[in-house]
């Protein structure tokens, strides 16, 4: 069973968060046992709570079974809306939502793990499910927005401008993939990385892998920019380029 804290049997309220994206309301549920918790909407995107009362109503229910034994105690547990955008490894079903949660929680001898929770929720039929729990290292806040990762690899990095001076007389401003070159448009080895997936690399940010190019074998990446001064001056450098989920 699930302790009540000394202090209260209720759950802490709410923090209030400004400008928050909106997230869908759900109870989770742990094996037998239904924690009942406040709807996370556009006022409100992070909640903690100690209680388990019977859940009552029509609110979906998320079971984190796979996660937490309740029968071993949970003195807290928090879960947090993190507005993160999947790429890969959840593909599109139609009428579903996709949203990302960080979940802690810490046991009555303050040992705490953390997760990251990829959640699909159905509005028509009121159902939601986890379908991917990542470590929580596997998780990259940067000041262009956050991003879930697979893996990250060092990279020997260049620059090219997709005009003449970098890519010859006959350049056509189109990837191999037929894509407009343009910043965050990335060359890579297809044999290294596959075309088509997103990346976020250091010091230039979000990109996908949608070209090639004669000399990009191996563990090289070549970044497009909008000028040939920007390639010019980006020289080469080895970086870090995280592959995204």
């Amino acid at each position: 069973m699930l302790e009540q804290p000394a202090e209260s049997a209720n759950p802490v309220p709410f923090q209030r968060v400004a400008n928050s994206i909106s997230a869908f309301p759900f109870h989770l549920r742990f094996n037998h046992l239904l924690i009942q918790s406040f709807p996370v909407n556009q006022s409100f995107q992070s909640f903690r709570f100690h209680t388990n009362q019977n859940v009552q109503g029509t609110t979906p229910l998320l079971d984190l079974s796979p996660l937490v034994n309740p029968e071993q105690g949970i003195a807290m547990l928090e879960i947090n809306y993190l507005p993160v955008k999947i790429f890969q490894s959840a593909p599109h079903i139609a009428g579903s939502i996709l949203q990302v949660y960080r979940l802690k929680l810490a046991d009555h001898l303050l040992h705490s793990r953390e997760w990251v929770l990829v959640v699909r929720y159905f509005p028509k039929t009121n159902e939601a499910k986890i379908v991917k729990i990542l470590p929580i290292s596997r998780l990259l806040i940067t000041g262009r927005g956050n991003f879930l990762y697979r893996y990250a690899k060092i990279m020997e990095a260049t620059a090219y401008y997709p005009g003449p001076e970098c890519t010859g007389k006959y350049s056509t401003g189109f990837t191999f993939t037929g894509k407009k070159a343009t910043r965050g448009i990335v060359a890579v080895d297809p044999r290294v990385i596959a075309l088509g997936t997103m990346l976020y690399i250091e010091g230039y940010g979000h990109a996908e892998a949608a070209d090639i190019g004669g000399a990009i074998r191996g563990n090289r990446i070549d970044l497009c920019f909008v000028t040939y001064r920007e390639a010019k001056n980006y020289g080469r450098k080895n970086v870090k380029v995280y592959i995204l989920e």
